[in-house]
């Protein structure tokens, strides 16, 4: 997404909780308030571990800032989807414990490390064109 430039695709959020809040705890709430680049939220209503199978499944790649399970989920989905996968290593959490290594034994390549945006828009350039080809084959 390029909110700030005004142009590009609209950013879509994908939230475990139904419409009503569902499973979302008051931390996720205060941590979604805080940082929230959607344009617009889809309240799944199927809880964590669907919704981050279908964040690894659905996107073209995955940036990982932080995180913990839950996000080590989402990126072992994308993983096993052929994904391209960035580790930020200027937070704590799994993003940058597994910052240039790789998830298993089935790619040939590692998560991408980036130690800061400039970095993650990088990455992005170069290889998601070529990510995108190698799913389709």
């Amino acid at each position: 997404c390029d909110r700030e430039a005004g142009h590009g695709p609209p950013c879509v959020g994908l939230s475990p909780a139904s419409s009503g809040g569902g499973d979302v705890t008051e931390e996720g709430r205060l941590a979604a308030s805080a940082w929230n680049p959607a344009d617009t939220s889809l309240p799944l209503g199927c809880g964590f571990k669907v919704r981050n199978a279908l964040m690894g499944s659905v996107c073209d790649a995955l940036v990982v800032v932080g995180g913990g399970e839950g996000t080590l989920q989402e990126m072992a989905a994308a993983w096993s989807d052929k994904k391209l996968v960035i580790g930020v290593t200027a937070i704590r959490g799994v993003g940058e414990q597994y910052a240039g290594k790789a998830l298993g034994t089935r790619r040939q390549d590692v998560v991408h490390p980036a130690a800061n945006v400039d970095d993650v828009l990088e990455i992005l350039r170069h290889n998601l064109r070529q990510s995108r080809t190698n799913r389709s084959g």
